[in-house]
């Protein structure tokens, strides 16, 4: 167990670095609020859609169609979970904190974090898995986490569920179904920007660090309850749950840290658009990704160590 939390460790801290770099470049005012939203943008809408269509440039195979179906069904068992947990522990404290608090619980930082160390310790195979469990994300959050941080049944639309996410994995899927092969002139740059997918949001996360008030997180029951939710306990579920079956190892380490990403970054994004506890938000984000520099390797080595 020990080698699998140190090699996961390793990789982990390559990634730290760069949020490091990120700290940095937040501190000596590199990056001001604007030009990092701007970055973000350029990540959201173009370097990670590229990250999931290079993922899926593959020939088709009945295996990997059967990967993709799996990992939706963990994704969406993920969900129903973690979205019951959060109403059962979640349920005191202002209602705009409350929102926050539960939406924090339920939804981690898939695209931000969990792809880029899928990219880095599984290749391919990791994006490939990201990128389905993220178009569950994006279908989950879009419907229910956006029902649960604006409490309006009306912000619920078909144009919220076409983003660049979502596009990039249909795009992926039509080229794996299809056995594609896109030209050069396409294939390159598409690849060369999926290349972006690591350090350029570790970079942004950082920033988001360096603005951060960490010492006010400690001040509520509530913000423990949060983040041992999304960072100890709901990884641990669904590492018992998988140590149950026969699946593939690479397969379930994937959705493992999918599930036990930090607090995802639209947290943020959203309680600021809908006017919920936006101080709250960034706090928890900061400091549950902070903390997943040392829980992240634990669950993924955990699980490798009880599968063999």
């Amino acid at each position: 167990m020990l080698t699998n939390i140190l090699t996961t460790g390793n990789q982990v801290m390559i990634l730290l670095v760069l949020l490091g770099v990120g700290f940095l470049c937040g501190k000596l005012q590199i990056f001001d609020d604007a030009s990092i939203t701007h970055l973000s943008s350029f990540v959201f809408k173009i370097v990670a859609p590229c990250a999931i269509v290079d993922s899926f440039r593959r020939p088709f195979d009945m295996a990997m169609f059967h990967t993709m179906l799996l990992v939706a069904g963990i994704a969406l068992a993920y969900y129903i979970v973690a979205a019951v947990l959060a109403q059962a522990f979640i349920r005191n404290g202002e209602e705009a904190t409350k929102r926050v608090l539960q939406f924090g619980v339920v939804f981690g930082n898939c695209g931000y974090m969990g792809l880029p160390l899928q990219q880095v310790l599984f290749g391919d195979y990791g994006v490939f898995c990201g990128a389905v469990f993220i178009a569950i994300y994006n279908l989950v959050q879009w419907t229910y986490g956006l029902l649960l941080i604006s409490g309006d049944k009306k912000q619920i639309s078909a144009r919220r569920l076409l983003n660049p996410g979502i596009a990039g994995v249909f795009a992926g899927m039509v080229i794996f179904f299809f056995s594609l092969e896109l030209p050069a002139l396409i294939g390159g740059p598409v690849t060369y920007l999926a290349g972006l997918n690591v350090p350029v949001p570790m970079v942004i996360s950082g920033y988001f660090l360096s603005k951060a008030d960490l010492r006010s997180i400690w001040r509520h029951a509530s913000y423990y309850k949060t983040i041992a939710l999304r960072l100890i306990v709901l990884p641990l579920l669904g590492i018992l749950a998988f140590s149950l079956t026969e699946w593939n190892t690479e397969l379930l380490s994937c959705c493992v840290i999918d599930i036990a990403v930090p607090v995802a970054a639209a947290t943020t994004m959203l309680s600021t658009l809908y006017r919920q506890d936006s101080e709250t938000s960034a706090n928890l984000v900061s400091v549950s990704t902070i903390l997943s520099m040392a829980t992240l390797p634990l669950m993924v080595g955990l699980m490798q160590s009880l599968r063999g």
